[in-house]
């Protein structure tokens, strides 16, 4: 397919076999690696609602209603519960998450009872479907390119990725998500090839697997499909009637979730809220220039020299190689770069600066440098500082990867604010731990999600005091060291208030922050009754 020759484009040294052997070797290794030592975060939180089958309501209700409880109490709704059925676990992700479709839930649902439902165990479930992205990404590049170097080219970029590595280890359907990009993909080239109702026949498939994993799939179908029509001069030829009718088919299917999503508008609107925050039109072109290098790299220094690699990739596509292989990577990343840059325009929405949104323009800057350097290594040209050119920048690539990942495996063990007010709570032998949310109507994962998170930190002996304002029980004062933690997630600023701790002061505490990090936002506060012996919090506090 391509219009320059590649030496011995089907056959592969055995040197550099193994050199690719190696690297996906060690990304396996960072994949299962230190997954029980990151925080488990507000979102994997939601995920294991969904797996007890609560929605975030019904937590609200049960937990914050004024009483002491043990951390423990928290793990009922995180697991599976024998008063949970499968149907409670679809109703908990239709009333709390519509916009989440449930396939990954129904998965994860499954993993847990089975297997288990520690964070860890959790995790190991999304790390073992990302495995699944190596021979997905292989199958696609061989469709494309028709080389097998491309492939182990693409594998070994992914390999040491710290993008891919994080969804990986993440308990999200991203990596679930990114697989069917990429069979979904490699089916339809596939399908073009073989025009077959067969090949089609699975092509629509994956489609369906895509949508219900994840919505954006749709923005992958179209990309498809504007592909398929421009390749065939927009005539109605076999492969784009079999096309037509498996996108009709895929969309079909996935006619019961739009009535679940439109039905639940509301509650979508309001999960959703914090996506919906104004910013300046610099940031958005600033993190669309992050993004196009995001997939190889962690730091700034290194991100205009990514850049500028990328821009001369697509330049060296669309004047070197053959129109199918350029056109098919600009209908997998243009699409999402137009619709999301549009909506943050328009509507004043943030897809753009999240990556796990972007993951068809992502992978699509990813083929795009597979497609340089697999160009430069296969090279049949006399220069031999073309091949040279291309292993540095593979080889440089691969090693800017590998350090952030590592150094993300390293970090997820220390610093995280949260473990910083574990760290803090776990050092007292009698602690209670008082957490408010306010008594609005829809209580979200940001207000409660934190706390969840902690759960999974402190120590048993530690207790919770839980409760809705505006109004403060009384507080129980039989132990040693009292704690507040308040930390709520809202974009917009406007509503990211101060915890109004004036009924707290009424019972005649002091109220004391606790400095966890300098430069952070203080989250966490250590009460004494006002008339005993003034407390020092120096114990209390982080370097």
């Amino acid at each position: 397919m391509l219009n320059f020759q590649i030496h011995s484009s089907n056959r592969i040294s055995q040197v550099l076999r193994l050199f690719f052997v190696f690297i996906l070797v060690v990304g396996i290794f960072l994949r299962f690696n230190g997954l029980d030592k990151r925080v488990y975060w507000l979102d994997e939180v939601a995920t294991s609602f969904r797996i007890a089958g609560f929605t975030i309501a019904e937590v609200d209700q049960q937990l914050y209603d004024g009483k002491v409880v043990d951390i423990n109490a928290l793990q009922k709704y995180q697991k599976p519960n024998p008063e949970r059925s499968w149907g409670d676990t679809i109703n908990s992700l239709v009333v709390d998450d519509a916009q989440h479709p449930p396939l990954y839930f129904v998965m994860v649902r499954f993993w847990a009872e089975f297997v288990g439902s520690s964070p860890a165990v959790i995790r190991i479930l999304s790390v073992l479907i990302s495995l699944l992205i190596f021979p997905c990404f292989y199958w696609l590049c061989i469709e494309l390119f028709n080389s097998a170097v491309f492939g182990w080219i693409a594998i070994a970029l992914t390999s040491v990725s710290l993008l891919h590595l994080t969804y990986a280890q993440e308990a999200r359907e991203y990596s679930l998500w990114i697989v069917t990009i990429l069979f979904s993909s490699a089916a339809l080239l596939r399908s073009i090839r073989l025009k077959t109702k067969l090949s089609f026949g699975i092509y629509g498939t994956s489609i369906i697997v895509g949508l219900y994993t994840f919505p954006l799939t749709g923005i992958v179908l179209l990309g498809h499909g504007i592909y398929l029509a421009i390749i065939e001069k927009f005539r109605l030829t076999k492969s784009l009637i079999y096309f037509l009718i498996s996108a009709s088919t895929a969309l079909l299917a996935y006619i019961p979730w739009i009535w679940i999503i439109l039905t639940n508008t509301s509650r979508v609107k309001s999960t959703t809220s914090w996506m919906f925050v104004e910013r300046p039109l610099q940031d958005l072109i600033y993190f669309w220039l992050v993004n196009i290098t995001h997939v190889f790299v962690h730091h700034s220094r290194f991100r205009i020299v990514f850049l500028i690699i990328f821009l001369t990739s697509l330049y060296f596509m669309y004047s070197k190689v053959s129109k199918h292989i350029w056109l098919f990577v600009l209908t997998l990343t243009l699409p999402t770069l137009i619709i999301f840059t549009l909506a943050d325009l328009v509507s004043k929405s943030s897809f753009s600066f999240f990556p796990r949104y972007l993951w068809p323009f992502l992978l699509g800057t990813q083929i795009a440098l597979t497609c340089v350097i697999g160009y430069m290594i296969t090279s049949e040209s006399n220069k031999n500082w073309l091949k040279k050119t291309g292993m540095a920048i593979l080889i440089i690539t691969l090693i800017i990867g590998f350090t952030g990942s590592t150094a993300k495996l390293i970090q997820d063990s220390k610093d995280d604010q949260l473990k910083l007010v574990a760290d803090t709570v776990n050092k007292s032998d009698s602690s209670l731990l008082i957490n408010f949310i306010s008594n609005e109507e829809n209580i979200s994962i940001g207000d409660i999600g934190d706390i969840f998170s902690l759960s999974y930190l402190i120590q048993n002996k530690a207790k919770l005091f839980l409760f809705k304002q505006p109004n403060t029980p009384k507080i129980p004062n039989q132990f040693k060291d009292i704690f507040v933690f308040y930390h709520i997630h809202r974009y917009d600023k406007a509503n990211d208030k101060e915890p109004d701790l004036s009924g707290i002061i009424k019972q005649g505490y002091q109220v004391q922050p606790i400095v966890l990090k300098e430069g952070d936002k203080t989250i966490l506060w250590k009460l004494k009754l006002a008339d005993k012996q003034a407390f020092n919090t120096e114990n209390y506090s982080n370097p």
